[in-house]
């Protein structure tokens, strides 16, 4: 995908038609959001290669607005990996994000639907979408990112909750 169309599709997210709730909802969407998630990589596109043992993501409340993640992968070679722990304010307000200059920004869309918008010096480079199955026990990312020459990729992943 180029750059360009992952904009295009990027900003016809962000324009979807629909009510976008309040970020005082947010505490009930959050909590369908606690708990630990198992990747099914036979419903990941793309599957990475090689493909993994496992991975899981967990996430716990960490405080109004706030939630504390942590990813782990076990590689194909069975070596367990820490990929990601970090803390995210939920609030709806943008707040620094890892690398100097970036940023992000999380909405509640709708009791099951999360966005996160990540920009690093003014530019979008990621656009994540989680959405949570009314009953709970699978969580879709849908994810678009644009890398430092322009070029635009998207996955899409699904988990089940453990």
């Amino acid at each position: 995908m180029t750059n360009r169309c992952g904009l295009i599709v990027l900003l016809a997210l962000l324009s979807a038609p629909g009510t976008v709730w309040g970020q005082q909802d947010i505490q009930a969407t959050l909590q369908k959001l606690v708990g630990t998630w198992v990747q099914d990589f036979s419903k990941t596109r793309p599957a990475p290669s090689p493909v993994p043992r496992s991975r899981t993501h967990q996430w716990e409340l960490a405080g109004k607005d706030k939630m504390r993640h942590v990813s782990e992968t076990i590689n194909a070679n069975g070596e367990k990996v820490t990929t990601e722990t970090q803390t995210d304010d939920y609030s709806g307000k943008e707040y620094p994000d890892g690398d100097p200059g970036q940023v992000s920004t999380f909405r509640v869309i709708d009791a099951n639907t999360i966005q996160q918008i990540r920009s690093r010096n003014g530019q979008i480079v990621r656009f994540l979408e989680r959405v949570i199955s009314p009953d709970g026990k699978t969580l879709t990312i849908r994810q678009i990112a644009v890398d430092a020459q322009g070029k635009g990729s998207q996955a899409i992943q699904v988990y089940y909750k453990k």
